[in-house]
């Protein structure tokens, strides 16, 4: 065995071997476990008694030391098995509440998700939303720039109806003029018939027709002189017709027929 203290340092000392004592049943006996606990064998001196008669000190009695009671041995051991059941319990009861920490961070996790689920469902249905009114805003500009086009494509229309209209008429009179400047009688004849038949309740006609119709007028018409009298008229132009009876006058010159001719087509591109 290799000593710790060396003899250098022992001098003036008296240093023994520390016995120990088993504490089983084939150990010693009390008193001899007092006696190598003391290091007193009813002899000598202890050590340290020695020690303190090498240097000329007074010398102490040896202290007696009691034995373990086997009753504090078996508290003790008792004490220790309750410890470890408590560390049992403690382990177990950090296990489950490992478990359960796992189980909340689990139903967390999920609401977590559900929350989440629910606001990105929220967010993605208030960007759809904007979308929609922002697209709705745009079909709706859309529709206002093309029903400006189409207003003034009608208006253009319109205009150039009117102005068509306008050309046909004038074209309309030239070839009527044409017409009557040709057969001014027959067309005399041919409006004096259909004025006619709008008064066929009059007893009395007059009709007064331009001199330069009035031969050939009389000869196409063959009127019944007892209720219709032809009369010749400078002031009506050649083609033209002018009735007056008891019921109305009515007049069928070829401006005024012209003139209506142009009022009716004109109120009706009006409407439209």
């Amino acid at each position: 065995m290799r000593k710790v203290i060396s003899s250098k340092n022992t001098q003036g000392h008296i240093v023994q071997v520390y016995k120990f004592r088993s504490l089983g049943a084939g150990g010693t006996s009390s008193k001899e476990a007092e006696k190598e606990a003391s290091g007193f064998d009813g002899g000598g001196f202890t050590p340290f008694q020695e020690a303190y008669a090498h240097h000329g000190t007074s010398t102490i009695a040896p202290s007696s030391q009691p034995s373990i009671d086997p009753k504090f041995v078996d508290e003790l051991m008792k004490k220790i098995d309750d410890l470890s059941t408590n560390l049992v319990k403690m382990e177990m009861q950090m296990e489950r509440q490992q478990g359960e920490f796992a189980a909340r961070l689990e139903e967390e996790k999920g609401r977590a998700y559900k929350d989440g689920f629910a606001e990105g469902q929220a967010k993605a249905m208030e960007e759809l939303s904007a979308d929609l009114q922002r697209q709705k805003s745009n079909v709706r500009d859309a529709i206002g720039k093309l029903n400006s086009v189409v207003a003034d494509l009608k208006g253009r229309l319109s205009k150039f109806e009117g102005e068509m209209t306008q050309a046909a008429l004038l074209i309309a009179q030239e070839v009527i003029e044409l017409e009557v400047g040709q057969r001014s009688a027959k067309i005399a004849a041919a409006i004096a018939r259909e004025l006619i038949a709008q008064v066929a309740d009059a007893t009395r006609i007059t009709l007064h027709v331009n001199p330069v119709d009035y031969s050939q007028f009389c000869s196409e018409l063959a009127p019944d002189e007892q209720v219709i009298k032809v009369i010749e008229d400078q002031a009506v132009a050649p083609g033209g017709v002018v009735l007056h009876s008891e019921a109305r006058n009515l007049d069928g010159t070829i401006a005024t027929r012209i003139q209506n001719l142009k009022n009716s087509i004109m109120d009706h591109l009006g409407h439209d």
